[in-house]
């Protein structure tokens, strides 16, 4: 099988400390960090948009632990992310299926997620005042429908500095020009949730992460 991290260039930009994943070795072994919890994590071709495998995650809204695996990296202000993920089951109203989540050490400053039912996407981001800003893309996404997506966040400083940029299918979607961002010192990219009982079925392939400035 070829190796998990593939060599081709996505973006073009692509720095030396970027990576990438298209889970063809069948392993999870592209993530530093995997909490199983009492769902499950797995790489399958169930969950593949391209190639033989992809990235499986499971968790059931009950749960009583997380589910999700984390990608590490040393801290930056500018990080790019690149991939693609589906919903195959829904949740419950209200709630969301947790697309991509970027963290600052232990503490989530912004993410993107599929509205369960609506099946809008969101970005969701962490201000100075620890208050959650939410911003809807205007795009929707049924069951099992794939979403291809660019993903990049530069922080800048306190204040509303900062910038995100959402590209979902090719077409920007999000620019927030300006945005008051809680903290820079990005250290990982997660897929799944960190909180139990979140209900999460995700399948994720094809991932880009440059965490160079």
């Amino acid at each position: 099988m070829a190796s998990s991290v593939i060599r081709r260039n996505w973006f073009g930009w692509l720095s030396s400390s970027g990576s990438q994943a298209n889970f063809e070795d069948g392993t999870l072994s592209y993530f530093q960090v995997q909490s199983p919890g009492v769902g499950s994590i797995t790489v399958e071709p169930a969950a593949a948009k391209t190639g033989s495998y992809g990235l499986k995650i499971l968790e059931a809204a009950a749960s009583a632990s997380a589910v999700y695996v984390r990608r590490t990296f040393a801290a930056t202000d500018h990080v790019k992310v690149r991939g693609s993920f589906r919903s195959p089951t829904e949740g419950a109203g209200g709630n969301n299926n947790a697309a991509m989540r970027v963290f600052s050490g232990t503490t989530r400053i912004l993410d993107i997620y599929r509205e369960n039912v609506t099946g809008a996407l969101w970005l969701r981001t962490l201000n100075a005042a620890s208050t959650l800003v939410f911003t809807n893309s205007g795009q929707t996404r049924g069951l099992n429908v794939w979403v291809d997506y660019e993903f990049e966040v530069w922080y800048r400083g306190p204040g509303a500095v900062s910038r995100v940029k959402y590209t979902i299918d090719g077409v920007v979607r999000i620019d927030t020009g300006v945005l008051d961002l809680k903290q820079g010192g990005f250290t990982a990219i997660q897929y799944g949730a960190e909180h139990p009982a979140q209900h999460v079925d995700l399948h994720v392939d094809d991932i880009v992460i440059d965490p160079a400035a």
